[in-house]
């Protein structure tokens, strides 16, 4: 399974499910495309020593933002910077030139550091750094470059959305404020109703941000036949669906389709997650009434792209323009698929 988490901050995603839900994610996908406030910041960690200098240098100025003292010393490498490639780039250099290059390397080392140890508390802080192995081991890939990572360009997602709905590439991750967006019919009580979507709800996990990376590799590896199996079912009606518009008309056949090749297919996947050994260990461990809920959603291509904007993900004339792009290529009322999950927190007082 391919799953994509296409979020930026801020939108109306809310952080602690961005973050909870990348660790299902992980154990659920053989490839992890991502463009997100969360995994951003792990991404960075990793490839912080191969970054190029200004984006180090941007990058300070974006999380030091409330310490000015610090940045005007900044301001004076950034002010400094075109000069001293230049005189990098010359083959005869004068002391002066290597005394200016040398304090300009000195304080970039440090403000690599520094970025560093902010990042080592930032991923800690949120529960994240278990994960950063997953991105070391190109399992996971971004959707697009990222620069600043407190803001993505909204139009980088325009070609990411068109390639991955037009080409049924990906499964789109979303949360719950989807619940809220859009108007949905349960799969397990449907009906005639009009929708936006139709909801499946599939496998209960519990809580996994306190699960260690080793502890998580070894859950990947208990779940992965059940998850090659469901993904043959999933993806022969992923192909099937699509060529169906998402039309009242088509609702109950639909319905009956995703009931014969997803719900009567889902149980193992259920079994594999509960007698999973680290998974089992952390429901018994975990306070009553918390965990997170897995669910398939089946809308049109156009809604899933109305969800980024209604999300505030993207700009309506982001959303505009993906969708007049993408109508050249499918019928904008194509049947796709997406996941998201409803994560039940623990009680104040009882989180581990």
């Amino acid at each position: 399974m391919k799953i994509a988490n296409l979020n930026k901050k801020p939108s109306r995603i809310d952080f602690y499910h961005d973050v909870a839900c990348m660790y299902p994610n992980t154990l659920l996908s053989e490839v992890f495309l991502l463009a997100s406030g969360t995994s951003c910041e792990i991404i960075a960690y990793i490839d912080l020593e191969k970054m190029p200098d200004i984006i180090i240098i941007d990058e300070v100025f974006h999380f030091y933002q409330n310490q000015p003292e610090f940045l005007k010393q900044v301001e004076v490498v950034r002010n400094s910077h075109d000069n001293v490639q230049k005189l990098i780039r010359k083959r005869a250099k004068d002391i002066h030139s290597l005394r200016l290059i040398g304090k300009y390397r000195s304080i970039m080392n440090m403000l690599r550091k520094q970025l560093k140890e902010y990042f080592i508390l930032r991923l800690t802080e949120f529960k994240l750094f278990e994960l950063v192995g997953f991105a070391d081991d190109e399992s996971w890939y971004l959707a697009f470059p990222l620069g600043d990572m407190g803001k993505n360009k909204e139009d980088e997602y325009i070609p990411t959305l068109i390639t991955g709905i037009k080409e049924n590439e990906f499964i789109l991750s979303f949360d719950s404020v989807v619940e809220q967006l859009f108007e949905y019919v349960d799969i397990n009580m449907a009906n005639d109703a009009p929708c936006d979507f139709i909801k499946i709800p599939l496998w209960d996990f519990p809580l996994l941000n306190s699960m260690k990376f080793n502890q998580v590799k070894h859950t990947q590896q208990d779940l992965k036949p059940s998850v090659n199996e469901f993904t043959t079912h999933f993806d022969a009606l992923s192909q099937q669906l699509f060529q169906m518009p998402f039309t009242s008309e088509n609702q109950a056949e639909i319905i009956a389709l995703a009931k014969e090749k997803i719900l009567e297919h889902a149980s193992p996947m259920q079994q594999a997650i509960d007698t999973s050994l680290y998974l089992t260990q952390l429901r018994n461990q975990s306070p009553p009434n918390t965990g997170m809920k897995f669910h398939l959603g089946i809308t049109s291509a156009e809604n899933l792209v109305n969800y980024f904007e209604r999300a505030e993900i993207i700009e309506p004339y982001v959303a505009a323009e993906t969708k007049e792009k993408l109508s050249r290529h499918i019928n904008l009322q194509a049947t796709c698929m997406f996941c998201y999950y409803i994560i039940h927190k623990p009680v104040e007082g009882q989180a581990n």
